[in-house]
């Protein structure tokens, strides 16, 4: 069983079983079982409709809903930001945790992976930005041709980079 804490700090763990996925099934039209076709396309797709994948854990989380007492809206309006990711990693680790052991393997293996890429993109980007000069200007003053009492270019003269 996997965890999380929502944006209430309410503590939810997270299972996947049959008739769990049966539940997801009849109440959301989301077909779990498909989340591994076209090399895990599916759980990407999951990943990129945040509203799905709240539809399918509130349907998996249904009886930890009514013991806390709270409305769908309430569960809906906990899961934003961090508490959202926190409840993706604890969805794909139940997912793994319910598949079998040579599917486990591939979907913990996948899951590493696709943190360390994330990692590595999310540090490229942050590099890109920091070298993002916010005047436009070019990288030296001093070969530049403009002056510096110059009024400055219309943000559409300034060639795209």
């Amino acid at each position: 069983m996997r965890s999380f804490k929502d944006s209430a700090a309410r503590n939810w763990d997270v299972s996947i079983d049959a008739w769990g996925i049966k539940q997801v099934a009849a109440r959301t039209g989301f077909q779990i079982g498909t989340l591994l076709d076209d090399n895990m396309a599916g759980f990407g797709a999951l990943v990129k409709d945040p509203v799905k994948f709240v539809d399918v854990l509130f349907v998996l989380l249904t009886d930890q809903v009514t013991k806390f007492g709270i409305t769908e809206e309430q569960f809906f309006r906990g899961l934003a930001g961090d508490p959202l990711e926190a409840a993706y990693e604890a969805f794909r680790g139940a997912f793994a945790d319910f598949s079998p052991s040579h599917l486990r393997k591939i979907l913990n293996a996948a899951t590493e992976k696709a943190k360390v890429a994330q990692h590595a993109a999310t540090e490229r980007v942050l590099r890109k930005i920091e070298a993002l000069d916010p005047l436009g200007e070019e990288p030296s003053a001093s070969t530049s041709s403009r002056s510096a009492t110059a009024p400055p270019e219309s943000p559409a003269s300034i060639p795209a980079g």
